[in-house]
């Protein structure tokens, strides 16, 4: 199958489609460029989605995430925690095994809050809708 490319050109435009489209691994991809960094899409109970790994990127706690299909309970908590991101903005988050801080925004489209880490990167979005 044939990989589908993006022609958006800014992170916004690139968010309306993957919205629209509700294709959470090409967002990963396509962000993931955009932004020339890696990511991870989670959902609300920190289970990977999706992922970006440019060539080259090496993180172990990154890596491990990826193959495991969640990022550890610690992380969960301190993200669960900080008061930046619940209340709705962006933060940095250190975590203790990696030397790469990761940024996290909420995304909201159509009501729909999203969150979104990158630089190590995750973006998550709620799970209520079905399918």
């Amino acid at each position: 199958m044939e990989e589908k490319r993006w022609e958006s050109c800014n992170a916004a435009a690139l968010l309306d489609e993957s919205f629209s489209q509700d294709d959470l691994r090409q967002l990963a991809l396509s962000t993931g460029e955009l932004l020339g960094c890696p990511l991870l899409v989670l959902d609300d109970t920190f289970h990977i989605a999706a992922h970006y790994l440019p060539l080259g990127f090496s993180d172990a706690l990154f890596e491990t995430a990826v193959r495991c299909g969640e990022i550890t309970c610690e992380a969960g908590a301190i993200i669960s925690k900080n008061a930046m991101l619940t209340a709705g903005w962006a933060d940095y988050v250190q975590l203790a095994d990696s030397p790469y801080r990761r940024r996290f925004a909420p995304l909201i489209s159509a009501g729909v809050r999203r969150k979104m880490k990158h630089k190590t990167g995750a973006i998550t979005r709620r799970s209520d809708r079905k399918g």
